[in-house]
């Protein structure tokens, strides 16, 4: 509303009245900022309407100010939900990995448990076949050994004098003979439970490989899933934030029309108006607009 002044001959004058505007408030905001010099736009004004547009301006940026930071108060929860969201989707993806990968552990190391038990019990195995083997080879020999000894023992005088070498030679024949047996088994023994050892270790290396080739997939997939995320977080914000540097932008724009409408009604005002001097020194006053 405008504030109207009763003039002579029974007219109203039209004043400045806007929302923004408190004469008495102005007047308080120009003394504490009278220092301040007036802008150019505010030129045409007397010292009334300088003070009436500094308390105008001062109070469209308070406005401007409540709305700018209203706003990136609403931004700021955007973005916290935004990596509030997209932060617990990346913990999920992380203890998923984290799980799959103790899974290919536990995995990886049960099969190279039971590499090694099979191993060993292959190693057992053949260590037991081949101790059967040693002690029926030694038995035999020895039954040998005991059946040219009674032969021996059975002969006459004359027979032992002539087959005592000859059965000497065949107990050491035999004797050779076994102890040649065991060395060939035991090094038979030895060949296989190397290759038993080189078989259980490559299974094994090849197990572990291919854990880790299980481990790098999973850890490869996970990271890009996370990356992707943090992509779209990392945008997610970007948009969040232009979209407040474009409020900011729109708004500053929008006050400063008001600030300029304002300054055009202050203008037109003639109690606002500065007062130009005839050249006989006297001031002439404008004329307002008159209602009646």
């Amino acid at each position: 509303m405008a504030n109207n002044i009763y003039c002579p001959k029974g007219s109203y004058l039209m004043h400045y009245a806007s929302p923004y505007y408190d004469p008495v408030k102005a007047h308080e905001y120009y003394m504490e900022h009278r220092e301040l010099k007036g802008r150019r736009s505010t030129a045409g004004l007397n010292d009334a309407g300088k003070e009436a547009a500094r308390y105008v301006k001062q109070r469209l940026n308070e406005e401007k100010k409540q709305k700018i930071d209203a706003h990136k108060e609403k931004t700021n929860r955007g973005i916290e939900n935004i990596r509030g969201a997209l932060g617990n989707r990346v913990k999920s993806l992380q203890e998923m990995r984290k799980a799959d990968v103790s899974d290919v552990n536990a995995r990886v190391k049960a099969q190279t448990k039971a590499i090694s038990e099979n191993a060993k019990n292959e190693k057992t195995r053949l260590s037991e076949e081949t101790k059967n083997e040693i002690t029926k080879n030694s038995e035999k020999t020895k039954s040998d050994i005991e059946k040219l000894r009674k032969e021996l023992k059975g002969m006459s005088s004359v027979k032992k004098s002539l087959n005592k070498d000859r059965i000497a030679k065949e107990i050491a024949r035999l004797r050779d003979e076994n102890a040649a047996q065991r060395a060939s088994l035991q090094e038979r023994l030895a060949g296989s439970k190397l290759e038993v050892s080189n078989k259980a270790k490559e299974d094994s290396t090849s197990a572990r490989n291919a854990g880790k080739a299980e481990r790098d997939a999973i850890s490869t997939k996970s990271k890009e899933d996370i990356k992707g995320i943090r992509e779209i977080q990392k945008s997610g914000v970007k948009e969040q934030r232009d979209a407040h540097t474009q409020y900011r932008k729109d708004i500053t724009e929008e006050y400063n029309k008001r600030y300029e409408d304002e300054l055009a009604k202050m203008q037109e005002d003639s109690s606002f108006k500065k007062v130009k001097k005839s050249r006989s020194g006297r001031s002439k006053k404008s004329s307002g607009r008159v209602m009646k």
